[in-house]
């Protein structure tokens, strides 16, 4: 444990005086093509904006997108930073808790809080991204430009429009009215620095008799029972899919990232990594990444060799540093091109009504 820390302490170190080698270096790259830039692994993520709009997403769209099944990410998940999400509709954010599950509460008001849980659900349900509250290479916004539930008459959350919109709901019930929800919603990826990368708009409308009747299970924690509730509305069932819609976008954007793991153990030359079968193969070249301080850019201490691959690990030894110098939950990179994410979807069948 010593040992670590004293490790730790020396990348530090040796991170101050790396930044004047890393500062000559960005001088001669100011002078280079960009292609040369593009190798730099030690610039930040600069991208030209990319705009998406990904069309209105019909019926039989909705529910496909409702519950995707995505494929098993190769290597480690891509940690992105997940702001808060932006309220830009007109309706109001009214304040619901996941011990609340009445259903017809969320088809009679407006904006849910919960959609944010919503959202940290979706983007860890691809495999290729995880959510999380600190600093990361990527950052994603979720701003939702309208949320329009079926039976809410104005953006308020007073009790006379709530009143009023449980009344229409009852209404509608015995008149056999079928209004549709309507939901946009854009999504917004920014590198580190807050640098806008791409933006994706996508939205869709449903109906109570069209949505999906095999709608999406969340994992399980506390706040279960209520998103499964929020899954099998028809709102709930059009802002996941358009939510889906956005997240397939950011998929491709992010095809070429490199593949991402760690190190799992160190036995004396041999070095244990979270990458298997399918990912690496022997003889292959990994790159071991120090990002371990906020305050310094990260960048490559050595290369290491794989030498066996399993289903799920694989070993190496380290090329051009000494195996003292790996530590347990160090980073590793592996550039390679990989087969696009692929998902299916488990929600194409619509309820039956009567």
């Amino acid at each position: 444990m010593k040992l670590n820390k004293s490790m730790r302490h020396c990348r530090s170190i040796l991170s101050a005086f790396g930044l004047l080698s890393i500062f000559a270096t960005t001088v001669n790259a100011a002078n280079q093509p960009s292609e040369n830039n593009k190798s730099d692994s030690t610039a930040a993520v600069t991208r030209e904006l990319k705009v998406i709009q990904s069309g209105y997403l019909s019926s039989d769209d909705v529910r496909f997108y409702s519950n995707l099944v995505w494929q098993q990410q190769p290597g480690s998940a891509l940690s992105v930073h997940l702001l808060p999400s932006v309220n830009a509709s007109e309706h109001d954010v009214y304040q619901v808790s996941f011990d609340n599950q009445n259903v017809g509460d969320l088809e009679s008001k407006s904006v849910p809080s919960t959609l944010q849980a919503v959202n940290q659900e979706l983007v860890n349900n691809t495999r290729f991204l995880k959510a999380v509250n600190h600093s990361a290479e990527f950052q994603l916004q979720f701003i939702i430009q309208n949320y329009e539930t079926l039976y809410s008459l104005t953006g308020s959350d007073n009790w006379l429009d709530y009143s009023f919109a449980k009344l229409d709901q009852a209404w509608s019930a015995m008149a056999g009215d079928n209004k549709p929800s309507r939901v946009n919603v854009t999504a917004v990826l920014y590198n580190k620095s807050g640098e806008m990368l791409l933006q994706v708009a996508s939205g869709g409308s449903l109906s109570p008799c069209e949505r999906s009747a095999n709608p999406m299970i969340f994992p399980p924690h506390h706040g279960q029972a209520f998103l499964n509730g929020f899954a099998k509305t028809t709102t709930g069932q059009t802002y996941i899919a358009a939510v889906n819609r956005t997240l397939t976008e950011v998929a491709k954007y992010l095809a070429n990232e490199p593949i991402r793991g760690e190190v799992l153990k160190v036995d004396r030359n041999n070095i244990y990594l979270s990458i298997g079968e399918g990912i690496v193969y022997p003889n292959e070249t990994v790159n071991l990444i120090y990002s371990n301080n906020d305050n310094f850019p990260s960048y490559t201490l050595g290369r290491l060799e794989i030498e066996a691959v399993e289903q799920s690990i694989s070993v190496a030894h380290a090329i051009d540093m000494h195996t003292a110098n790996v530590i347990p939950g160090d980073k590793v990179q592996l550039k390679k091109v990989i087969q696009e994410r692929a998902y299916l979807s488990a929600g194409e069948r619509s309820v039956t009504c009567s």
